[in-house]
């Protein structure tokens, strides 16, 4: 599942069908984060987790860096019952208190 949503929203936003959430948009400037790092983000990131079942709809958290090198995880998925557009849901920066030193990997509580 999560590859192919992942290329779907890919393929989506390469197309320019997607639209950004408020709570992404807010998100965006609290985490000082240029929404041209997400695009690239999204294209070169890697998925950190799916959440194929999300009662809103499918989506997928991926992880990438910014222009500066620091980290970031996007969310991105697709309303329920849609297959168009993408949605940026959430942005922001992986607390590394929360997440392996790659940021890929929940630590164990």
């Amino acid at each position: 599942m999560s590859k192919n949503l992942f290329k779907q929203v890919q393929a989506l936003v390469r197309s320019n069908d997607y639209e950004i959430s408020v709570h992404a948009f807010q998100k965006l400037d609290r985490e000082n984060l240029l929404f041209a790092d997400v695009l690239i983000g999204l294209q070169v990131g890697e998925i950190v987790e799916e959440y194929p079942d999300y009662y809103k709809g499918p989506c997928i958290l991926i992880n990438s860096r910014d222009g500066a090198g620091h980290p970031f995880h996007a969310l991105w998925g697709l309303a329920k019952g849609t297959e168009i557009p993408a949605v940026l849901i959430t942005v922001y920066r992986p607390d590394p208190d929360l997440w392996s030193d790659d940021f890929v990997r929940r630590k164990q509580k």
